[in-house]
């Protein structure tokens, strides 16, 4: 049998999880830009999306496609192209795709249980997910995200001349715990906070001396960043969801400060310091993480070897099912 053509879709801002998945499995990674724009704006997002999505489909002909959702939209073209040229495709479903708010998110999850019935497969990123899949009758596998590696930018251009600081990496989605890291950074004034992603103006009103707005930066300064920070900062109000984030921060073997809930506390075990998404909560779990510092990077050192190494079984499992799969 011949070698599938395998490419991998997302429409994302980023796609840290896709572009370590595609790697793996030697598929060709398309990502088309998606921004946060208000709904009316977004569904026109997604029609320019979609229209060009099916010339990469056409021009590359593959025979198994890796799709990232959500959007849920995305799957629309990628349905239509398997379908019409008889090809298989695989969903690569977040959390996202299953939690949601809003009237319209019933409609959305009959979208993707009619999407993943038809599809090969569907890789989950954790176990609370499965939960979810209970009536749809479909295959699928559960593979965390894997470990991105990020040593490959080098020394930092400039060195950042603060003794204690911590980088936050924010998305500003509705999940997040933003106010009250605005108010604790008050509470811990000899840190110095920075702040990633593309903020509202808002923010800046409330902003304290110790705390910086980054904006959205380019890959290498942001990874020049979180290689000069003691502490990262990833936090989340939503169960049953992994953050791309932590997975960076381990990369650069960073001790991290995770919210409190059972599926960020199963995946990482050690090498965190764990909180409520309080304001107190949060400046003194940053406070005790410097009290245990030299610990937690020892510890966090220690759980990159482990996660590398399972997540390398686990992915195996993964291709071989794939390669039976390409054979049916």
């Amino acid at each position: 049998m011949p070698t599938p053509k395998k490419i991998f879709l997302a429409w994302a801002s980023t796609a840290r999880r896709s572009a370590t998945l595609a790697k793996f499995f030697g598929a060709q990674l398309f990502v088309l830009p998606l921004t946060r724009k208000k709904v009316i704006f977004r569904l026109g997002q997604y029609l320019i999306l979609a229209i060009r999505t099916f010339p990469i489909l056409l021009k590359t002909k593959p025979t198994l496609i890796f799709v990232q959702c959500p959007p849920i939209y995305i799957l629309f073209p990628v349905y239509l192209y398997a379908k019409l040229r008889k090809v298989k495709y695989i969903i690569d479903a977040h959390t996202a795709a299953f939690i949601g708010k809003g009237f319209h998110f019933a409609i959305y999850l009959d979208w993707l249980k009619f999407f993943a019935q038809r599809a090969k497969m569907t890789i989950l990123p954790n176990e609370e997910l499965v939960k979810y899949l209970i009536d749809w009758q479909i295959s699928y596998f559960i593979l965390e995200d894997g470990i991105p590696n990020l040593s490959d930018f080098g020394l930092p251009k400039k060195e950042l001349k603060i003794e204690n600081k911590v980088a936050v990496i924010c998305g500003f989605g509705s999940d997040e715990p933003i106010d009250e890291i605005v108010e604790a950074a008050k509470l811990v004034p000899n840190v110095q906070f920075y702040v990633t992603g593309a903020y509202p103006k808002v923010y800046t009103k409330r902003s304290s001396p110790n705390l910086q707005f980054t904006g959205f930066l380019s890959e290498s300064d942001y990874i020049e960043l979180l290689k000069q920070v003691d502490l990262v900062v990833v936090l989340t109000k939503r169960e049953s969801t992994i953050l791309c984030g932590a997975y960076e921060a381990l990369s650069l073997e960073k001790p991290m400060i995770l919210s409190d809930t059972k599926t960020l506390s199963h995946h990482f075990p050690k090498g965190v310091v764990r909180v409520e998404n309080t304001v107190m909560a949060i400046a003194d779990g940053i406070k005790n993480s410097y009290t245990i510092l030299p610990q937690l990077q020892s510890e966090i050192s220690q759980l990159k070897l482990e996660k590398i190494r399972s997540w390398t079984e686990q992915a195996q499992k993964l291709k071989r099912s794939l390669e039976f799969i390409a054979d049916c």
